[in-house]
C-alpha cells in the first residue's frame, strides 16, 4: 500500500512538476518575439501531460486521429471552423474544439451530450468608447505589435484572398478594436486570448466604408495583462492602381504580361488587408505572399525570402519578418522582372534594380547612382541602412513618381530607367533625382517617421532637400545647389504667394485631406525651409542634429518639435531656432523685406507678399503670426563680399542693417538661401543692375538668378515699375550660366503672354531677339556634351 502511494505521488508530482514547467515555456514564450508560434506549442504541451497525469476511477474513451502536415507559411492562428464570425452577425461562436463560456461539453465517457446553458458575461465597466463617436483616427487603446499577413493574389481573374493575424497589445481597458478595412470583404473574424487559449465572445461586428473603418464590439472588457490576436480572412480586387494591383506590359514577343505591385501610401494598406493604418502605429511585418508554381514568377517584399513552400500550382514565399514600421511601408511585387545587381560600397548590403526583361539594360544608370548615393547617405546620416537589402523596382503603372517602401523602392519607368542612346539629359537627372529622394526616405521618413501626415513636410521636405546633396555626389558638374534655386525653390514661391496656399504643418483628419498634402508646398517648401535652416545653423551642426534625430528616435516617429529640438541642442546657437521656425512652418505665405537707404543705414520692414495686388483686400485666413516672420536676413555688399546676418523677428517692426561706409550697392538674401523676397527703392535697383551689367561675376550664380526672378515677380505684382525689371533682364546678353538663363526665358515667356495682344508685341520680339541671339550662337542646335549645355 505504501509502495503504491508512493508511486502514486512520484508519478503526481513529475506531473506537477511537468505541468510548471510548460507554464514556465508559456511565460517565456510571451516574451519572445514570435509569440504566437511559442505559445501554441506549450499549450499543446498542457494538453498532452494533462491527458497523462489525470487519474481517474473510470474508464476514458479515447480517440485517434490522423496526423496532417501543416502548411509552415500560414499563421498557426488562422480562424478554425466554427469559431468565427462574419461583419453584421451578431454574435461569436466559440471553436468545437474548445470549451464555450458558461456552458459545458459532453462527457467522453458517457457519450451523452448535456444541455448547455447561455453564457453569462460580466457587466461592462461605464466610459467605454462608443463607436458612433470615432471619427476618422483610430481610437489609443490598442497598440499592434505583429502583422502576420497571407496574400494570394489571382494573376488571372484579377481577384485576391487572404488572411492577417496581428498580436496587441492594450494600452487601457476597452471593448471596442477599431482597425482599417476599405473595398474589402472581411469574414472569419476572431479574437484570441492567448494565455487562456480561448477566443473572446464578439458582439457585433461593423464594417463602415464612409470612414473606411472595421469596428468589433466585444461582450467584456479586454484586459491589460493579457496578451491578444486578432485574425481575420478577407477577399478583395485588384482593379486599382492603390492598394495591392495587377499592372500590365507587353514583352518583346508582343505578349501581354501581368504582374502584382503595391501602393499602400498614404491610407491605401487598409485596401490590401485589414490593418492599424497610421504611421504612428508601427509593427513587425511576416509576410507571405503566393505566386504561380515555377520558375516564371518571383515575389519581392520589405525584407529577404526565409522560405517556400510549394503547394500543386502555387508556391507561397514567406520573407523575413522586418523592423518596426507604418503599415504605408509595407509592399511587394510578384513579377518576372529580371535585375542587375551590386553590392553598396563598404557595406553587405546587396542592391539590386528589377525591370521587364526586355528594359533590365536601362537600369544599369540607376544601379550606379543608387550604389554611390546609399554610400553617402550612410555616411552623411553616420547611422548604418537597417535592412540587409535593398531592391529597385520599375513599375508599368504606377500612380506616383515612386514610393519608398521599406527595402523594395517603386518606381514609374520612366524614373528609373534611362538609355544613354535615346533618353534625354533632363531624363538623366530626373532618374538621378527620384533616385536620390527615395534612398533619403529609408532613414528620414522610414527609420523615423512622422507621428502623424500633419508633420508630412517632415518627411518629404528633408527627402527633397537631401536629394540634391546626394545628385551633387554623383555630378558635382551639375550645378545642383544653384539647380535647386530654379527647381524647387522658385516654382514654389509663386504657388506661396496666393490666398489658396497652406501651412506646412497643419490639421488634416480624413484620408482625403492626408492625400491632398502630398503638394508642391510640402515638398518644395519644406526643402526651402530645411535649406534655410542649414544656412542659419551652419551644415556641420544640422548634420550632427539630424543623427541624433535619428537615433534618438530610431524604429518610432516623431515630430516636427522633435526634430526642432535636436537642432536646438547643438552649442553655440545664440537664438530660438524653434520660435523662428515656427513662423514658417505654422502660417502659409512668404514674406517680402522692403528696402530704405539713408547714406550707410538700411532700414527693413516686411509685410506678406501676394501675387494678385487684388488680394490684399481679401480677408485673410487667420494667423497666430499676424502673417509677419522671423526672417534670417543675409546680405553682402560693395565694400564687403563676405556674408553678414541678422535675424529680423517677427515681433519688431522694422530691422536695421548699418555698414562701414557708404556702399555703391548692397545685396540681401545671398544666394536666396532665405524664403523670402527683397524689394529695394528705385536708385538701389540701379545701382546692382550697373554692377551687375559691369560684370556679372560681380554676384554669384543663384544671386544672379535671384535678381532676375524678385525684380520679375515683383513687376508682375504691381510692386515694382516693369522698366526697372526689363532693364534688368537686359543684362543677359552677357550671360553664359544655365541657371539664370532658366529664369531669364521663364520671365520673357511670362511677358510675352501679357503683351501678345497687343501693339506691343512687335516691340518685344525685338527685344527678346537682341537678348537670345547671343547664347543661340554660342550652345548652337548641335547636341553637346556638357549636361547643363543639354
Amino acid at each position: 500500500m505504501v509502495a503504491w502511494l508512493t508511486v502514486k505521488s512520484v508519478a503526481i508530482f513529475l506531473g506537477l512538476a511537468s505541468t510548471a514547467f510548460c507554464v514556465a515555456t508559456i511565460v517565456l514564450a510571451v516574451q519572445n518575439a514570435d509569440l504566437e508560434n511559442d505559445l501554441q506549442d506549450a499549450l499543446d504541451k498542457i494538453d498532452a501531460l494533462t491527458a497523462d497525469t489525470t487519474s481517474t476511477s473510470s474508464t476514458s474513451t479515447s480517440t485517434s486521429t490522423t496526423p496532417t502536415t501543416a502548411n509552415p507559411n500560414r499563421p498557426t492562428d488562422e480562424p478554425e471552423p466554427g469559431s468565427t464570425t462574419t461583419p453584421g452577425a451578431g454574435n461569436d461562436t466559440t471553436s468545437s474544439a474548445g470549451t464555450s463560456p458558461g456552458g459545458t461539453t459532453p462527457s467522453p465517457s458517457t457519450g451523452s451530450t448535456s444541455t448547455t446553458a447561455n453564457p453569462i458575461y460580466p457587466t461592462l465597466p461605464t466610459g467605454l468608447p462608443d463607436p458612433e463617436k470615432i471619427e476618422w483616427r483610430l481610437p489609443t487603446e490598442l497598440t499592434p505589435i505583429k502583422y502576420k499577413v497571407y496574400y494570394h493574389p489571382d494573376l488571372k481573374t484579377g481577384a485576391c484572398e487572404g488572411t492577417v493575424s496581428i498580436q496587441f497589445q492594450l494600452n487601457a481597458v476597452t471593448n471596442l478594436i477599431v482597425l482599417h478595412a476599405k473595398e474589402l470583404n472581411v469574414h472569419s473574424i476572431s479574437i484570441l486570448n492567448m494565455m487562456a487559449r480561448m477566443r473572446v465572445a464578439i458582439d457585433s461586428i461593423n464594417l463602415d466604408e464612409s470612414r473606411e473603418l472595421l469596428l468589433i464590439t466585444l461582450r467584456e472588457v479586454l484586459s491589460m495583462n493579457k496578451a491578444y490576436t486578432l485574425s481575420a480572412s478577407f477577399d478583395c480586387n485588384l482593379s486599382s492602381l492603390v492598394g495591392s494591383y495587377i499592372s500590365n506590359y507587353t514583352n518583346a514577343d508582343g505578349v501581354d504580361r501581368s504582374i502584382i505591385s503595391t501602393k499602400f501610401e498614404p491610407t491605401y494598406a487598409r485596401q490590401a488587408f485589414p490593418c492599424f493604418d497610421e504611421p504612428a502605429l508601427k509593427a513587425q511585418f511576416t509576410i507571405t505572399v503566393a505566386r504561380p508554381s515555377g520558375d516564371e514568377y518571383h515575389v519581392l517584399s520589405n525584407m529577404p525570402v526565409a522560405s517556400e513552400y510549394v503547394d500543386g500550382d502555387i508556391t507561397e514565399v514567406t520573407f523575413a519578418e522586418t523592423v518596426p514600421m507604418s503599415t504605408y511601408l509595407a509592399a511587394f511585387v510578384v513579377s518576372d522582372f529580371q535585375y542587375k545587381e551590386t553590392t553598396v560600397e563598404g557595406t553587405s548590403i546587396a542592391l539590386k534594380v528589377y525591370a521587364p526583361p526586355a528594359q533590365v539594360e536601362k537600369t544599369q544608370y540607376a544601379l550606379d547612382t543608387a550604389a554611390g548615393v546609399m554610400a553617402y547617405y550612410i555616411n552623411y546620416f553616420n547611422v548604418s541602412y537597417a535592412l540587409p537589402k535593398l531592391d529597385l523596382v520599375a513599375i508599368p503603372d504606377f500612380v506616383s513618381g515612386a514610393m519608398e517602401n521599406w527595402g523594395l523602392v517603386t518606381f514609374r519607368e520612366t524614373a528609373l530607367l534611362y538609355d544613354e542612346s535615346t533618353s534625354s539629359s533632363v531624363n538623366k537627372q530626373r532618374v538621378a533625382i527620384v533616385v536620390a529622394h527615395e534612398l533619403a526616405h529609408q532613414w528620414f521618413g522610414n527609420l523615423v517617421t512622422m507621428n502623424w501626415w500633419n508633420d508630412l513636410w517632415l518627411n518629404e521636405g528633408f527627402a527633397s532637400f537631401l536629394e540634391y546633396k546626394g545628385v551633387k555626389q554623383m555630378h558635382p558638374e551639375w550645378d545642383m545647389d544653384n539647380q535647386f534655386v530654379i527647381e524647387e525653390l522658385h516654382p514654389v514661391l509663386t504657388i506661396d504667394a496666393t490666398l489658396a496656399s497652406h501651412p506646412i504643418v497643419k490639421s488634416i483628419e480624413s484620408p482625403a485631406e492626408i492625400t491632398e498634402y502630398f503638394d508642391t508646398i510640402t515638398y518644395s517648401k519644406g526643402a526651402a525651409l530645411v535649406r534655410m535652416l542649414e544656412n542659419l545653423v551652419g551644415e556641420e551642426k544640422l548634420r550632427n542634429a539630424t543623427t541624433r534625430y535619428l537615433v534618438r528616435h530610431i524604429y518610432r516617429t516623431a515630430t516636427t518639435e522633435d526634430y526642432l529640438t535636436a537642432v536646438e541642442e547643438e552649442e553655440g546657437l545664440d537664438f530660438d531656432v524653434k520660435q523662428i521656425m515656427q513662423t514658417w512652418t505654422e502660417q502659409m505665405g512668404l514674406p517680402v523685406v522692403e528696402v530704405e537707404k539713408s547714406g550707410s543705414t538700411y532700414k527693413l520692414t516686411q509685410k506678406r507678399f501676394l501675387a494678385n495686388e487684388d488680394d490684399y483686400a481679401a480677408e485673410a485666413e487667420a494667423s497666430s503670426f499676424n502673417y509677419r516672420w522671423s526672417i534670417p536676413i543675409t546680405y553682402t555688399s560693395s565694400i564687403n563680399n563676405e556674408v553678414q546676418s541678422l535675424i529680423f523677428n517677427h515681433n519688431d517692426n522694422e530691422a536695421t542693417i548699418t555698414l562701414p561706409g557708404e556702399a555703391s550697392w548692397i545685396k540681401i538674401n545671398t544666394n536666396q538661401v532665405g524664403y523670402y523676397r527683397v524689394n529695394y527703392g528705385s536708385e538701389q535697383w540701379a545701382e546692382l543692375i550697373s554692377a551687375l551689367k559691369n560684370s556679372r561675376e560681380t554676384f554669384s550664380t543663384a544671386d544672379r538668378a535671384h535678381l532676375l526672378n524678385d525684380a520679375n515677380t515683383l513687376a508682375a505684382a504691381g510692386q515694382l515699375n516693369y522698366s526697372v525689371a526689363l532693364d534688368l533682364i537686359s543684362y543677359l546678353e552677357s550671360e553664359q550660366d544655365y541657371v539664370p538663363w532658366s529664369v531669364g526665358t521663364s520671365a520673357l515667356a511670362t511677358l510675352r503672354n501679357r503683351v501678345y495682344y497687343t501693339d506691343l508685341y512687335t516691340n518685344y520680339t525685338t527685344y527678346a531677339r537682341k537678348l537670345l541671339t547671343p547664347i543661340v550662337e554660342k550652345v548652337t542646335f548641335t547636341v553637346a556634351a556638357d549636361h547643363l549645355e543639354k
